[in-house]
């Protein structure tokens, strides 16, 4: 957080009272140490390599901070941040990413979200060939496909 950047906040890094400064603004520094390690290790790399203004977007809500969830891809690989609303930073509680509707909290209960891409499906997304099959590319909710040859058309994902 301490930089020799001119234009940072003279408070920029200083902790008072439970709070730290960071791009100009106080925030407690649980929340502060939570994204910096608290959460895991790929969001705390991810939360060091913001600039104090980023930091402070993340800290305030007014962004999330995009962590790679699956880290087998290779670096780079927009896919690597392609993540269903069921989890993650751009969890939405009761989201359908199937019809991308807000659903009653009844029909996600026998919907599915997958453990590796957390793609949400409601529970009548979850029984449709398309909006009920996930972004895994080799599995649908953590179900593997069978081999190539024997797949159906609709039995691929993004990843």
């Amino acid at each position: 957080v301490n930089g020799s950047s001119g234009s940072e906040h003279p408070q920029e890094g200083k902790i008072v009272d439970g709070r730290i400064c960071v791009g100009g603004q106080w925030f407690d520094v649980q929340s502060y140490m939570d994204e910096l390690g608290n959460k895991g290790e790929a969001n705390g790399i991810a939360f060091k390599a913001l600039d104090s203004r980023g930091k402070a977007d993340v800290l305030s809500g007014r962004r999330p901070l995009v962590v790679a969830r699956d880290p087998t891809l290779p670096a780079g690989c927009p896919r690597r941040e392609w993540l269903g609303s069921g989890g993650g930073p751009n969890y939405r509680k009761n989201h359908c990413d199937g019809c991308m509707t807000q659903q009653s909290r009844g029909n996600m209960e026998d919907g599915d979200v997958c453990s590796r891409c957390y793609y949400a499906a409601c529970e009548d997304c979850v029984v449709h060939t398309s909006r009920g099959t996930c972004f895994c590319k080799d599995s649908n909710f953590d179900f593997a496909y069978p081999p190539e040859a024997e797949r159906e058309w609709y039995h691929s994902g993004r990843w």
